[in-house]
């Protein structure tokens, strides 16, 4: 199985490959600013769709940030008519109604210089990539856009009515089989998050269990691994709705 895993924000490429195998080709998020030079997360998300076509990798895995990117590739080859033979599973990621009150962390790196968010990442587990903290200001960045979202989201709600807000369901079809593996105490990410990722995209499985945010290094990190083989290898998932 020649898996493509997006890794988000903290994390070098060695503990996934370590989680997921050898075999696993890793996309850092170094790599993508490296390459973009940009907080744009719609100019990170068209690298990694040529990324995708480049390496036709069977399963995509993502976390974190790579979740955002590596659904804004799917949409980009969606619309582009690209077909892509694979099947997406994400781990603790948003894509709307991030709530930045409950998640408070954006506002935090705001201030917390590098060694601070490095201690940080440490204590719940994380492996800090050290080729990241050059971007940090760039990272700063991103996380300013996303408070400026959430924000304006919250706002929009307190103008109309939460369905007028919401639009419940948007019936996303990345044209992908998809599944979400979501951790019940994800210090940075809440639950609502990927319950919103499985209205909008219309995701038949997510699985909760508790593994932080950082699965690689969690007591139930062979269940998450489990998982992810299983989703892999099912029939079911060759076909997308």
């Amino acid at each position: 199985m020649k898996r493509l895993m997006i890794s988000g924000f903290g994390c070098p490429k060695e503990p996934w490959i370590s989680f997921l195998g050898p075999g696993t080709t890793v996309l850092t998020l170094h790599e993508v600013l490296e390459a973009t030079r940009t907080s744009d997360m719609s100019t990170w998300g068209h690298f990694v769709a040529e990324e995708i076509r480049r390496l036709r990798p069977a399963s995509i895995i993502a976390h974190d940030f790579g979740g955002v990117m590596a659904l804004k590739a799917l949409l980009e080859l969606q619309e582009r008519k690209i077909r892509v033979h694979a099947r997406l599973t994400l781990l603790n990621t948003a894509f709307r109604d991030f709530d930045v009150l409950k998640n408070p962390h954006p506002f935090l790196i705001q201030i917390a210089p590098w060694s601070l968010t490095s201690s940080m990442i440490k204590l719940s587990g994380g492996t800090v990539d050290p080729q990241l903290e050059p971007w940090y200001n760039m990272i700063r960045k991103v996380y300013r856009q996303v408070i400026v979202a959430s924000l304006a989201r919250k706002v929009q709600r307190k103008l109309y009515s939460r369905e007028k807000a919401r639009l419940g369901s948007l019936d996303i079809d990345v044209g992908i089989p998809m599944q979400i593996i979501a951790s019940t105490n994800d210090p940075y990410t809440s639950l609502d998050c990927l319950r919103s990722i499985q209205e909008d995209f219309l995701v038949p499985d997510l699985y909760t269990l508790e593994y932080g945010h950082f699965p690689y290094s969690s007591a139930n990190c062979e269940l998450v691994r489990e998982l992810i083989e299983h989703f892999e290898a099912s029939p079911r998932a060759l076909h997308a709705r």
